[in-house]
């Protein structure tokens, strides 16, 4: 019989209900590592998305940031995973011992969409033998990737492209990738991004460009919608309303593209329109008074300058 476990608060070892231990077992059968899920009886109140690591034996609440041991026992492979006093228990007694707080628990908006995953166990492990997005079709089984003559010749280049392909070995289980390459436009991802982490305390295990006002998805709300309208559209991905919620994309690292192939336009970035007075409302749109609008706007610029953005 197989019994999975998990190191509880007081010290000791707690049972997974009995079918979240068979989803956790069908899991580890498949290899598939890491693997996430809301799917537990636990958690059908709060739905946070949980990510299991069977290699080291570790569920993460990625709402929480908690991290806890697990373990298997039983069956041919016997006990797998356990809980060293010297390795984990130094951690939390330093966290016991200064004057630290939980983090406090932030609820979903009545608006906010929850992300439901449906991806079967069967085909994240497909996913995972395809391997890389980008080094499908035909760059598959090269013993080298090519990057292209301008980011093969750039130091920093080479190792961008080469942690991004390692993190689309990681994550192709479950993810899909998709690159956008950018210029100016990275002032006003970053500045939302930035008020998002101070203002609202947003991490970025949700979103690393979060978009902060949710008046245009109401127009727009999913991709449904936005499949609907686009063709509409004879400016196409020019429209504001375009602009306001989405982003273009492609969907490998190295394939050619029709307009900006990651591989010729990654160190210098892509841009394209104008963004003339988008930071303006967007710094109104957060609370900042009328008459300090446009003097923040400038000193922001004058920063990204500075530092290259």
């Amino acid at each position: 019989k197989i019994e999975w476990q998990w190191w509880m608060d007081d010290s000791k070892w707690g049972k997974f209900d009995k079918d979240d231990s068979k989803l956790l077992e069908e899991a580890y059968q498949s290899n598939a590592s890491p693997f996430v899920t809301r799917d537990l009886s636990f958690n059908k109140i709060h739905q946070s998305l949980y990510i299991f690591d069977f290699l080291v034996m570790t569920q993460v609440n990625s709402d929480s940031g908690t991290s806890r041991k697990i373990r298997r026992l039983g069956g041919s492979k016997g006990t797998k995973g356990g809980h060293d006093k010297a390795e984990d228990d130094g951690y939390t007694s330093v966290l016991k011992s200064a004057d630290w707080e939980a983090p406090i628990e932030v609820k979903a908006s009545s608006k906010a969409p929850t992300f439901h995953p449906s991806i079967s166990v069967k085909d994240v492990v497909k996913q995972q033998k395809l391997g890389p997005q980008s080094l499908r079709g035909a760059g598959k089984g090269k013993a080298k990737p090519d990057y292209g003559p301008i980011v093969q010749k750039d130091k920093h280049g080479r190792k961008c492209f080469d942690e991004m392909l390692a993190n689309e070995k990681t994550f192709c289980g479950e993810w899909a990738v998709f690159y956008h390459s950018y210029s100016a436009a990275a002032l006003m991802y970053e500045v939302q991004a930035a008020v998002a982490a101070c203002l609202f305390r947003f991490k970025s295990d949700y979103a690393t460009l979060p978009r902060l006002l949710w008046k245009p998805f109401n127009d727009i709300p999913d991709a449904k919608a936005m499949l609907k309208e686009f063709p509409t559209w004879p400016d196409r991905d020019h429209n504001p309303r375009f602009r306001a919620v989405g982003l273009c994309g492609t969907s490998s690292l190295l394939a050619h593209d029709s307009e900006a192939p990651p591989k010729s336009v990654f160190l210098m970035g892509y841009s394209v329109g104008p963004l003339t007075g988008i930071l303006e409302r967007l710094l109104a749109a957060c609370g900042v008074p009328k008459k300090q609008v446009n003097a923040l706007a400038k000193k922001m610029i004058k920063l990204a300058e500075k530092y290259g953005l």
